[in-house]
C-alpha cells in the first residue's frame, strides 16, 4: 500500500525526512534515511491487520491498519493470492489527522493512506538576490548563493545557518503572544552582521481544530544594513503571509559592485591566443594591505580599483621554476571616476572609465585594454600575453 504525507489545507504533498519504519513483527523497513513525500509498505496478508510506526523529522506517529484479507485460488503452480480491501484506520497516534484515500490495496500500488500534518505558520522564506546590468543594457537580478556565518533570531537567540552557503532560508517568527507582533534577525552574511525586522499582525483563527491557531498576516521587512529589502510579489499580489510549504516571502538584494576590473592572461596557440592558468603566490597594492589570489591559480583575476586615488599599483607574485629568482611583476592603471545612480535602491554609485595602463612589466596584448570601462558581472579590462 502507498502513504503520502500532506499538510492540513494545502493538496501539496510534504516532503519529510524519515528515520523510521517500523512495522510490528516485521522490524524496520526503511533501511537508511530518506527524504520523501510518500513510501510505499507491506501489510501482513496472512492477518486482518498491521501497526506501522513512522518517525521523521517533521512527524512521528503509530497507527493500526485493519481491512480483510481474502484468498483468490490461482492455479496449482501459484496457489493463491490475497486480495486485501475495506481499508480503515482502527486507531492512530501522535498524527494529527489520517485518511484513508483508497480502501482497496491494488497492484500497481496506490496512495491509500494520506497523513497530515498541522501547518507551521510562522516560517518566512528570504531568497538572497543580485542586482545586475545584462549585456543587453536591462537591469534585472538573480539568485545569488551567500555564505552565512549565523543568523540569530534576537527573541529566542537560537541560531540557524551556520557557517553555511546558500542563496535562501527559512526562519521561523516569534508568534508565541498577539502582544509581539515584530521579530529581529542578526545576519551575518559575506562576513558582515545585518539586521534585519519583520513586522506583521497576528490573529488567533480556527482553522483546524486539531491545531494551533495563530496565525501571521500583514508581513513588512526592515534592515539598515542590506542594500535593499521588499515583500516578494507574485501574479501581481504581495507574499506577506507565512506559508507551510514554506514559498518565499522577502526578496533581500545586494547592489552590484561597480570596482572590479578584471585581468586576464593568455598564451599564444598557433595564430590565436587561450587563456592561460597562472599560479600566484599573491597579489597586492598600493592603496591597502590586503592580499588576493594568495596560493591560488586563475588565468583570470578581478581585482577593485579605488576612488581615492586616480590611479593604482597591482604586483603579481608568481610562482616560478624551482631555483629561479621571485617573478613580481607590476601593473599600474590610471581611470576615471563618476558618480551614476544604476538603481534607484543602491543610489548614487562610484563607476569607472577610460581605464589605461600607464606602466606594466607584463607584455600586453593589442590592444591592451579591450574594455576601458568596469562593468558588473566583470567583463575583461585588460589582457596580459603569458610566455
Amino acid at each position: 500500500m502507498g502513504v503520502s504525507f500532506k499538510v492540513l489545507g494545502t493538496n501539496k504533498e510534504d516532503a519529510v525526512k524519515l528515520t523510521g519504519i517500523v512495522i510490528t513483527d516485521v522490524g524496520d523497513i526503511l533501511g537508511a534515511d530518506v527524504s520523501t513525500n510518500r513510501f510505499l509498505m507491506p501489510l501482513n496478508y496472512l492477518a486482518d491487520q498491521t501497526e506501522v510506526s513512522i518517525s521523521s523529522d517533521k512527524i512521528n506517529g503509530t497507527v493500526l491498519l485493519k481491512y480483510l484479507s481474502q484468498a483468490q485460488f490461482v492455479s496449482d503452480e501459484c496457489g493463491p493470492r490475497y486480495i486485501l480491501s475495506a481499508l480503515t484506520v482502527g486507531q492512530q497516534s501522535g498524527f494529527d489527522s489520517v485518511r484513508v484515500l483508497a480502501d482497496q490495496v491494488s497492484n500497481p500500488p496506490i496512495i491509500n493512506l494520506e497523513i497530515f500534518r498541522c501547518p507551521i505558520t510562522n516560517l518566512v522564506k528570504l531568497d538572497f538576490y543580485q542586482l545586475y546590468v545584462a549585456a543587453n543594457g536591462k537591469k534585472t537580478s538573480q539568485l545569488v548563493t551567500v555564505h552565512s556565518d549565523n543568523i540569530v533570531a534576537a527573541y529566542s537567540g537560537e541560531q540557524f545557518y551556520v557557517n553555511t552557503n546558500l542563496n535562501t532560508v527559512t526562519l521561523p517568527i516569534n508568534i508565541a503572544t498577539e502582544d509581539i507582533t515584530s521579530s529581529d534577525f542578526g545576519m551575518t552574511v559575506n562576513g558582515t552582521l545585518n539586521s534585519l525586522t519583520l513586522t506583521y499582525t497576528l490573529k488567533d483563527t480556527v482553522r483546524y481544530n486539531v491545531c494551533p491557531n495563530i496565525y501571521a498576516s500583514g508581513l513588512e521587512v526592515t534592515s539598515p544594513d542590506f542594500d535593499s529589502v521588499s515583500i516578494a510579489v507574485v501574479n501581481k499580489k504581495a507574499m506577506n503571509a507565512p506559508q507551510d510549504p514554506a514559498t518565499t516571502n522577502v526578496l533581500i538584494f545586494q547592489c552590484p559592485p561597480t570596482n572590479l576590473m578584471r585581468v586576464g592572461f593568455k598564451t599564444s596557440k598557433g595564430e590565436s591566443f587561450v587563456a592561460a592558468p597562472v599560479k600566484f603566490n599573491k597579489i597586492t597594492n598600493n592603496f591597502s594591505a590586503k592580499v588576493y589570489y594568495e596560493k591560488l591559480t586563475a588565468s583570470s583575476v578581478e581585482l577593485p580599483v579605488t576612488d581615492l586615488t586616480s590611479s593604482i599599483e597591482y604586483y603579481f607574485d608568481m610562482e616560478v621554476a624551482e631555483g629561479s629568482p621571485p617573478l613580481i611583476d607590476t601593473l599600474r592603471v590610471s581611470y576615471d571616476a563618476i558618480n551614476k545612480t544604476i538603481f534607484n535602491a543602491c543610489g548614487v554609485q562610484k563607476v569607472y572609465d577610460n581605464l589605461k595602463v600607464t606602466y606594466t612589466d607584463f607584455k600586453l596584448a593589442t590592444p591592451p585594454v579591450p574594455k576601458d570601462s568596469i562593468q558588473f558581472p566583470s567583463v575583461t579590462n585588460i589582457e596580459i600575453i603569458k610566455d
